[in-house]
C-alpha cells in the first residue's frame, strides 16, 4: 500500500511539474541576447498588449541594470492610463521606458511612439516586443542627466528628428533614481510644456527624489506658494497638459 502511494504520489507531481512547465512555456518565448526572457501582459487576454522582462538577474550582463528589465507598479498603472486616454495618431515619447509595457500599450492604440531609456538591454526588449506585436515602436538611448546643455539640446534633437516637431504625449514613469535624474526630469518636463506637448509623470509616495523633482520644476515654472504643484491622485483632466500623478500601488491592477 505504501508503494502504491509512493508511485501516485510521484506520478501526480511529475503531472503537476509538467503542468506548469507547459504553462511557463506558453509565456516564455526563450532568450534575447542570450538571456531567458517572458511575456508580461497588461491583462490576462489574448489581444493584450505585452512587453518582455528578464526571468533572473543571473543571465544579465553585469553592465544591465536589472530594475529596467522589469515591469513595475507605476508602468502597469501608466499602461492603462495610456489605453484609456490616448488619442490613435499620437505621437508619445516615453523616458526611462525599461522593458516599455506604457510605450506598447501607446502604439497598440494607434500612437507613433519613441521608448527611451539609459539601459542598452531594456531597449532591445522593447524592441523584440514591438517586432513580435507588429507595433510601432521606435527606440533611442536617452540619458536623463545631461553632462552639458549642449548635450541636452542634442539629445532631444533626436527625439524631435525620429517624431517630428511637435510631441503630443511625454510618459515618466518613477524614473527618479537620484537627485540628478529628478533634476533632468523636470528640465525636461519645462521643455515639452513649452513645446505644447502633455506630460505625465507618474510616482509614488515614496520615491524620496519624487520631491526634488517638483522642487525643481516649481522652480523652473517660477511656482511658490499656493500656486506651486504637488503630485495628486485626482484622475487625468483632459484639460490639463501636465499630470502629476500620486500613485497609490494598492490599486494597481495585475493581469
Amino acid at each position: 500500500m505504501r508503494l502504491l502511494f509512493n508511485t501516485c504520489a510521484l506520478a501526480i507531481g511529475y503531472l503537476s511539474r509538467c503542468r506548469q512547465a507547459q504553462a511557463l512555456s506558453s509565456v516564455n518565448p526563450g532568450d534575447i541576447q542570450g538571456v531567458e526572457v517572458q511575456r508580461s501582459k497588461l491583462v490576462n487576454n489574448p489581444h493584450s498588449p505585452y512587453c518582455f522582462v528578464a526571468s533572473s538577474i543571473t543571465s544579465l550582463d553585469p553592465s544591465s541594470n536589472f530594475l529596467a528589465t522589469q515591469v513595475w507598479p507605476s508602468a502597469r498603472f501608466a499602461s492603462f492610463e495610456v489605453k484609456n486616454h490616448v488619442i490613435p495618431g499620437w505621437t508619445v515619447c516615453e523616458f526611462g521606458c525599461g522593458p516599455g509595457m506604457p510605450s506598447l500599450t501607446a502604439a497598440s492604440c494607434g500612437c507613433s511612439v519613441l521608448a527611451t531609456d539609459l539601459d542598452e538591454f531594456a531597449l532591445e526588449l522593447v524592441r523584440k516586443a514591438a517586432e513580435e506585436q507588429n507595433l510601432n515602436v521606435n527606440t533611442c538611448r536617452f540619458d536623463l542627466i545631461a553632462d552639458s546643455e549642449d548635450e541636452e539640446k542634442r539629445a532631444i534633437l533626436a527625439i524631435h528628428e525620429r517624431l517630428g516637431a511637435k510631441v503630443d504625449l511625454v510618459i515618466f514613469s518613477d524614473v527618479f533614481e537620484n537627485f540628478d535624474v529628478a533634476t533632468g526630469t523636470a528640465q525636461l518636463t519645462k521643455y515639452f510644456l513649452d513645446q505644447g506637448s502633455r506630460v505625465w509623470t507618474f510616482a509614488q509616495s515614496d520615491r524620496a527624489q519624487r520631491d526634488g523633482y517638483i522642487r525643481k520644476l516649481n522652480e523652473l515654472l517660477g511656482l511658490k506658494g499656493s500656486d506651486a504643484l504637488s503630485f495628486t491622485d485626482a484622475p487625468y483632466n483632459v484639460k490639463e497638459y501636465l499630470w502629476l500623478c500620486d500613485l497609490d500601488e494598492t490599486k494597481v491592477v495585475y493581469g
